[in-house]
């Protein structure tokens, strides 16, 4: 990697001639390199081969003012991806997200906005929608009072979101089972009530049979005699009895 990186030429495991490439390094990190390099947890040669050109972009806490392109950004991708209406966003809410800490950048607003978009019912996300992702931190300026997770790693943070939305998903779908049930047992109900008010005379129900079994069998009578389980005799003379034309 090393001869790579300074020289751009590599040689292949096994191969007899060297191959020349041309590359650039987008090196990124969250860490202080030149600290990990003097406690010893990085390679010097390797942290100087790096270290052209060095930008330090500020952390999302410190940039409040592209939090909102961001969070807009996440919320357009996210229906694009899952073909669904864009929701709306309400100032209240967008506020929240500014005034929110951060501690894991980008990727943490990123995830909280898609978990209240899943979660979403309305197609309006406003400060409730946050409410059972971003919790009150007692380590942070009581004047600010902004909601952040409770000393959680990024990692962290992104498991607790899909244990959250594992546990609404997993509500929704008892509440549904509750919902079905409730209603099998009203058209159950509704059934047999309609049964119970509906008692034909046996009579009738004879002759509704009788002309069933004429009109799926295309009036043959023997076919009928023979779905009725009776004799063609005792069906003609029902047919009469009935006038059944």
């Amino acid at each position: 990697v090393l001869r790579a990186i300074e020289s751009k030429e590599f040689m292949k495991i096994g191969a007899e001639t060297v191959t020349k490439v041309h590359l650039r390094i987008i090196a990124a990190t969250n860490k202080n390199l030149q600290e990990e390099v003097d406690a010893k947890r990085f390679r010097e040669d390797l942290f100087f081969r790096l270290k052209a050109v060095s930008l330090s972009i500020p952390p999302l806490r410190k940039r409040r003012g592209d939090i909102e392109e961001f969070a807009l950004n996440f919320i357009n991708n996210y229906s694009v991806e899952h073909k669904i209406a864009p929701p709306r966003i309400t100032n209240e809410a967008m506020e929240m997200l500014v005034d929110y800490n951060w501690p894991g950048n980008v990727r943490e607003l990123k995830n909280t906005v898609e978990s209240a978009i899943a979660l979403n019912k309305d197609g309006v996300i406003d400060p409730q929608s946050f409410s059972s992702i971003l919790v009150q931190n007692e380590d942070v300026d009581s004047n600010r009072n902004l909601p952040v997770f409770l000393r959680k790693s990024p990692e962290e943070a992104d498991r607790e979101l899909l244990y959250r939305a594992l546990f609404e998903i997993k509500q929704d779908l008892v509440d549904l089972k509750d919902l079905i049930v409730h209603q099998r047992d009203e058209v159950f109900e509704l059934n047999k009530k309609e049964k119970s008010e509906t008692i034909l005379p046996l009579n009738e129900m004879e002759k509704e049979a009788i002309i069933n079994a004429l009109e799926k069998t295309r009036g043959s009578k023997r076919k009928a005699a023979k779905m009725l389980n009776i004799s063609e005799r005792t069906l003609y003379r029902k047919i009469k009895e009935y006038n059944i034309q």
